[in-house]
C-alpha cells in the first residue's frame, strides 16, 4: 500500500516480496520506503530486512513508542495523511506479535508519522 505525503514524496508500506537475502525466498514485508521525486532517491525508513517478521510493541494499547514494529503484512486498509501528517493503517493479512504463529487476518490499527 502507498500514500503521498504533503511534500509530494511517495511512501510504500508492507506487501509481498523478497527479503534482503536470496536464501529467504518471498513472504510478507513490513518495511517503509520513501521515494523522493525531486532527487529520484529511495530511502528505507523502518522495517525488517527479512520476510514474515512478527510485530513487536508495548502491551499497552494506544501508547506511542518509537520502537514499536508493525508485523509484516499485505492488503491492509490505509487512510491518507491527516492534517498532522499521520497515516492510519488497519488490518491486512500477515503477522502479529505472537512468536511462531502462522499468518492470519489482522484487525489492529496503527498510526505512522513519516519523517520530516
Amino acid at each position: 500500500m502507498g500514500w503521498v505525503n504533503p511534500d509530494g514524496d511517495l511512501f510504500f508500506f508492507g506487501g509481498w516480496g523478497y527479503g534482503s537475502s536470496t536464501t529467504q525466498g518471498t513472504g510478507f514485508l513490513n518495511d517503509i520506503w520513501e521515494y523522493d521525486d525531486s532527487s529520484g532517491q529511495w530511502t528505507l525508513w523502518k522495517g525488517s530486512s527479512g520476510v514474515n517478521q512478527q510485530g513487536g510493541y508495548l502491551s499497552i494499547a494506544g501508547v506511542p513508542y518509537v520502537k514499536n514494529v508493525v508485523g509484516a503484512r499485505r492488503g491492509a486498509a490505509l487512510w491518507q495523511p491527516d492534517s498532522q501528517g499521520y497515516v492510519w493503517v488497519f488490518g491486512g493479512e500477515g503477522y502479529d506479535s505472537t512468536a511462531g504463529a502462522p499468518p492470519a487476518y489482522l484487525n489492529d490499527m496503527w498510526t505512522y508519522l513519516p519523517f520530516p
